[in-house]
């Protein structure tokens, strides 16, 4: 909760809390969470996946490491995350996948496609 919603005298901004959260011992992976999810660029806060993504694996956290896959050009790995996604049919993914519906973006986007080849949990280690 500190890193979200500060108390009324704390000045600090998200980016500075998000950085005191990661030193913590016990709720690091919190503050691993708020990096990943509210990077402008995700691949810019990869590290912050790998322990997030053990504890707080929800849709947010998914469309971000997509997003982060992509962004750093491992296409398979993020449509692979993207088809993983899907599967929850969560609404807070709609506007994500709503771009799959359209005929006029070529080539369509990544998470579109499904991967070009399977890839297992050990792909993700």
């Amino acid at each position: 909760v500190a890193i979200f919603e500060p108390s009324d005298n704390d000045t600090s901004t998200l980016a500075q809390r998000i950085d005191a959260g990661r030193r913590s011992w016990f709720f690091s992976h919190h503050a691993n969470y708020a990096w990943a999810t509210t990077a402008t660029r995700p691949s810019q806060a990869m590290a912050g996946f790998d322990s997030a993504k053990h504890y707080l694996l929800d849709a947010r956290l998914m469309k971000a490491w997509a997003e982060a896959y992509a962004e750093r050009g491992e296409v398979d790995r993020a449509r692979h995350v993207a088809a993983r996604l899907r599967e929850f049919r969560n609404p807070t993914t709609r506007e994500f996948f709503d771009e799959c519906r359209s005929t006029t973006v070529n080539p369509p986007p990544f998470q579109c496609v499904p991967p070009a080849r399977p890839l297992g949990w050990q792909a993700f280690q």
